[in-house]
């Protein structure tokens, strides 16, 4: 994608606009190109007038292999957060501000056009695909994974709940949970606020929370306050998860932990009388910023079913920003 043209790609954007998807069947899209006079290619691929970019129909990503699903897509490449910015200016300048971003460790910009929904997906990857689908099947992609959740503590054994060990950062089958997105800003893909059950999932849950804001901060822009995560279970303290374009990190008052336990974990001094622990946003450092802080609100006795969380902060350059989960932990009782 870094050999793209600003005028080859808003050839792009003015090609595509006036394609309509259903999301029914390939039948359909392949009239579209009929309609437009797109050139086809292999089956099933057409040749975008102007632009040399091939796409294709495919099923969309989801826990379903489904007509109603399918789409059309257009893979760009690969580039940078920073370098997305830039096309993503070209974006909004030929078709307007954005209805809804959202991501899981990705991050996906949409536009709503009556029935037709035109997205850009940036994986952590680096690789972006443009995709043209039916605004009803991706809510029917959505819905189903809501209201048909993968069956989570049914997949997972009693091992895989908890987190004890901060060195314990290997991925398992916690971490196999099927949510669309975490997030979403300026708007939403849908109602749905996912919920989370067990502590080694809130692991994996903020590992991509994390991932996935920092990877929109750099590529859409950081908004005017770090996204700040707070912990509060009962009486107990609010141990609080902070997230800036520089830094995680994770404060919790002195007087909660032992010094064993500051020394032995990392903590330093921090103001009115907090102590902190940091980290790089640099990859792989959202998976152990994630796992202390687990362990933390094991070590305080809050990781149980009165666990909850209060999101606040504006960590991007856009309006409206939502962390769209609960906690929800199963409750099994006293534990041996």
């Amino acid at each position: 994608m870094e050999a793209i043209t600003d005028t080859r790609f808003t050839r792009l954007l003015t090609e595509v606009r006036p394609l309509r998807v259903s999301g029914y069947t390939a039948g359909e899209i392949e009239d579209e190109w009929d309609r437009l006079g797109w050139q086809r290619g292999d089956s099933p691929s057409v040749l975008i007038p102007g632009t040399g970019f091939l796409g294709r129909i495919e099923p969309a990503p989801g826990p379903m292999y489904s007509t109603w699903t399918t789409q059309f897509t257009v893979p760009l490449g690969t580039t940078t957060p920073e370098r997305f910015r830039h096309f993503h200016a070209l974006m909004t300048a030929t078709w307007g501000p954005p209805s809804w971003y959202c991501g899981l460790g990705n991050l996906e910009v949409a536009w709503v056009d009556g029935g037709v929904l035109r997205k850009f997906d940036l994986s952590d990857y680096g690789t972006v695909d443009l995709t043209v689908c039916s605004v009803e099947g991706d809510n029917h992609r959505r819905m189903h994974w809501y209201e048909n959740p993968h069956e989570y503590l049914e997949s997972i054994g009693e091992d895989d709940m908890d987190l004890t060990d901060v060195n314990d950062l290997a991925y398992s089958v916690a971490d196999g949970y099927e949510f669309s997105h975490l997030w979403s800003a300026g708007g939403s893909p849908g109602y749905q606020k996912w919920r989370i059950e067990t502590p080694k999932q809130l692991r994996g849950v903020l590992t991509e929370l994390l991932d996935g804001v920092h990877l929109a901060m750099r590529a859409v822009g950081t908004g005017t306050e770090a996204l700040r995560l707070a912990f509060a279970g009962g009486s107990q303290p609010r141990p609080v998860l902070e997230l800036d374009s520089e830094e995680i990190r994770l404060r919790v008052g002195r007087t909660e932990l032992a010094e064993d336990y500051l020394s032995a974990h990392g903590f330093v001094d921090g103001p009115d009388g907090y102590v902190l622990c940091r980290w790089p946003t640099v990859p792989g450092q959202a998976r152990v910023a994630a796992t202390a802080t687990v362990v933390l609100l094991n070590h305080l006795g809050m990781a149980d079913d009165m666990l909850g969380i209060v999101v606040s902060g504006d960590p991007l350059a856009v309006e409206g920003f939502s962390v769209d989960m609960y906690l929800d932990f199963v409750d099994r009782g006293p534990q041996d």
